[in-house]
């Protein structure tokens, strides 16, 4: 596991993918404590989540009982630290 705070390297063209995100790109501040828990990933592109607190993003949607992460930085963060 990683420590509280890690050095998150993702490539600027993910990054862009996401530059409209609502909450700053947070998630690469390199506290994972603040991150949406991973529950299932689908074909490496769709990630269930639990998300802490009931804030917007414009990446999370709901469906029945299921929330689910369609955001590019999270996803590459899934990808390159199982996080």
């Amino acid at each position: 596991m990683y420590s509280m705070k890690t050095e998150i390297l993702i490539s600027e063209e993910v990054k862009s993918e996401a530059s409209t995100c609502t909450r700053g790109q947070k998630c690469l501040t390199g506290d994972f404590d603040g991150l949406c828990t991973v529950v299932f990933c689908v074909n490496s592109k769709i990630l269930g989540v639990h998300s802490p607190g009931e804030c917007y993003c414009q990446f999370k949607h709901t469906m029945e009982d299921r929330t689910c992460c369609t955001c590019p930085v999270r996803n590459e963060i899934y990808k390159k630290y199982n996080v």
